[in-house]
């Protein structure tokens, strides 16, 4: 799952300082516990709906 940062931590499981803005990809689980801390939000994925070709 994409995630975004929206408030710098430092995250001891990639063994850095995540800044604000950064995009990361994390396990469904993972960022389920960061939103819940407040530390990211969720980036929103445009589905695509296909139309099948005449």
């Amino acid at each position: 799952m994409k995630v975004r940062v929206i408030r710098r931590y430092n995250d001891l499981e990639l063994g850095r300082i995540l800044e604000e803005d950064t995009e990361i990809e994390v396990t469904k689980q993972r960022a389920e516990k960061l939103l819940r801390l407040g530390f990211v939000q969720e980036i929103k994925q445009n589905k695509v709906k296909s139309e099948p070709l005449d």
